[in-house]
């Protein structure tokens, strides 16, 4: 017993010691500071335009992979029957805004045979941004768009359109 308070009071002592003598490196150890927290550095975003560098016919490519990812996304989501609105919004709007964008790229006969494509997109895009659907007009509206995807591969899918967008490329291009 004596060994332990022996051992007890020598080690009580050296802190004491230690605590006394201003030992700073040992102190700083056991010291609490209440650090501020260093300024993270903003990290600075360079957006590469791409879009001068593509063809007409590499955008349209692009738009028409674009509309086709959300068509499909849209498509499940609507046929699952799953009535998740913010899903539906969402596909249904990043669908529509890849058919503008490839309405634009299109020369103008194309693009007024889009118009009415585009119209009936639109409201049915309205429908879904208000809640307007349950079942049946959640089916109703599920047949519309597959039938638009059907008229929309048929008629402006890039084969179909690739040569029209090359000579509207060589046309727009300044010629040397």
């Amino acid at each position: 017993m004596i060994h332990s308070k022996q051992w007890t009071r020598l080690a009580v002592l050296m802190v004491l010691a230690v605590t006394l003598s201003g030992c700073e490196t040992f102190l700083l150890k056991f010291k609490r500071d209440k650090g501020t927290p260093e300024a993270r550095p903003l990290p600075v975003f360079r957006y590469q335009n791409y879009g001068k560098d593509m063809t007409p016919a590499e955008r349209y490519q692009k738009a028409f992979g674009q509309f086709d990812y959300w068509q499909e996304q849209l498509l499940v989501a609507v046929s699952r029957g799953s009535m998740n609105a913010k899903t539906i919004r969402h596909a249904s709007f990043q669908s529509l805004d890849a058919l503008k964008k490839m309405q634009d790229l299109l020369p103008p006969e194309y693009q007024e045979k889009m118009v009415d494509v585009l119209e009936q997109r639109t409201n049915i895009n309205a429908d879904f941004e208000l809640g307007k659907f349950n079942g049946y007009r959640m089916h109703q509206a599920r047949r519309i768009l597959e039938a638009q995807e059907r008229k929309i591969r048929r008629e402006f899918a890039l084969k179909d359109v690739q040569s029209v967008l090359q000579e509207t490329a060589k046309v727009s291009s300044p010629q040397e």
